[in-house]
């Protein structure tokens, strides 16, 4: 398959808006890191760099080829001649490799929300 450049061009601006952003989740973490006073400051920074990391994976229609490629069909969510969808099966279809990724990356989220740091949480 060829690479269409025009949508080359929009992956490649979509990357470096991630690029920023991840270096903004980097500096505020950084910014944290001297300003902490305890290590329950130091996890509790930890815990919003992951989260922030999670939120900026390039999972969402604007971070695919084959979805810019096919835009108006992956805005509405009927992907059906979709080259990536013929091998790994349709993202917004249950049990395809997409969809197991996506289950994978809000279970991450929820253990790093929910089980990583508790607030108030103390360590001596």
């Amino acid at each position: 398959m060829k690479i269409n450049k025009k949508i080359l061009q929009e992956l490649i601006k979509e990357v470096k808006g991630r690029q920023s952003e991840a270096k903004k989740i980097y500096m505020d973490y950084l910014v944290s890191l001297k300003k902490a006073k305890s290590v329950e400051e130091i996890v509790k920074a930890k815990q919003i760099i992951m989260i922030g990391l999670i939120n900026n994976l390039p999972i969402i229609k604007e971070d695919d080829y084959f979805c810019l490629l096919n835009y108006d069909n992956a805005f509405d969510q009927i992907c059906f001649d979709c080259p990536y969808g013929k091998k790994h099966g349709n993202c917004f279809s249950p049990g395809s490799d997409y969809d197991v990724m996506g289950e994978l990356i809000i279970s991450l989220r929820h253990q790093v929300i929910h089980k990583f740091y508790n607030k108030g949480e103390k360590y001596e």
